[in-house]
């Protein structure tokens, strides 16, 4: 299995498939809240 550190809190994996010269890899967001990737606070809140 393929390990991959994004380091996006908002994404998360939703599915992984090894082909014959690649992987296939499927995020999703968690939820529709965007967060700042600097400092990681929701952006309705720092740029509101």
């Amino acid at each position: 299995m393929l390990s991959l550190s994004l380091n996006l809190p908002e994404i998360e994996v939703a599915k992984q498939e090894v082909l014959t010269s690649n992987y296939l890899i499927v995020v999703q967001k968690k939820s529709d809240e965007e967060h700042c990737s600097l400092s990681c606070l929701l952006l309705s809140v720092v740029h509101g």
